[in-house]
């Protein structure tokens, strides 16, 4: 277990926990072991009574894998939750997606974008993430590329959840759009894609040339280099 990085949640809709997510199963893993781990008791964060919810859980999964032994815990999304927390009690690494892909933004130029699936009522969660990470004037904007209304309807066949998960071409033509109006006209360097289920995407739009941050994949390649300092083991990839 001690060579063992533990992811917490598949970033997506998705249950299965069988095989690692495509993003982070793409990667060369010659010196940590990812493990892929559900979080019981997490919900969906719709309201901050639920996103507590949610840090809850997170807590309590995180510890009891940090205490069995593992190299770092990663938090598989970009609400962070229970990052701080984790972090006060657990003597090893601990990362979420959503302030790694703010520090890589952050190093790729001098502003950022969001561009998220979620609907406007969720800015409650990037809220959080952008003030623990400390993003300050970096911080250009943030998108929401769905209307309030339509996160009733996530569950259901056909939802916009569904197409987003499916990369539909008028959801990525409407992401290219957003990227360009943030890059543009707002002044962003670098846009973060505002959630882990969103990842599918970032291949296409990286060879389009968008200077665009895919969270899952750069929050895990983070948690294997943080672990690879704390463990003092040798990994070529951040060399």
């Amino acid at each position: 277990m001690t060579g063992d990085i533990v992811i917490l949640g598949t970033g997506d809709s998705s249950d299965d926990f069988s095989r690692l997510p495509d993003p982070i199963d793409a990667l060369d893993h010659h010196v940590f072991r990812p493990v892929l781990t559900p979080v019981p008791g997490a919900v969906f964060p719709a309201s901050p009574e639920a996103r507590q919810v949610t840090v809850e859980a997170y807590l309590a999964a995180g510890k009891r894998w940090a205490e069995n032994g593992c190299a770092a815990l990663y938090i598989n999304t970009m609400g962070d939750y229970g990052l701080g927390a984790l972090r006060d009690v657990v003597d090893i690494p601990v990362i979420g997606s959503g302030e790694a892909s703010i520090r890589a933004a952050m190093s790729m130029g001098q502003s950022f974008s969001i561009v998220t699936i979620w609907p406007p009522r969720m800015k409650f969660i990037y809220d959080h993430v952008l003030k623990d990470a400390s993003a300050g004037d970096t911080f250009r904007s943030i998108h929401f590329l769905s209307a309030d209304e339509e996160l009733e309807t996530m569950g259901q066949g056909g939802d916009f959840y569904s197409n987003m998960q499916a990369c539909h071409f008028t959801t990525l033509t409407q992401v290219r759009q957003t990227m360009r109006q943030a890059l543009d006209q707002e002044g962003a360097d670098t846009v973060i894609l505002g959630c882990t289920c969103m990842s599918s995407m970032a291949p296409i739009l990286k060879a389009e040339g968008f200077p665009v941050v895919e969270p899952m994949a750069t929050g895990y390649l983070y948690a294997e280099f943080l672990a690879s300092v704390a463990s003092g083991k040798s990994n070529e990839q951040f060399c």
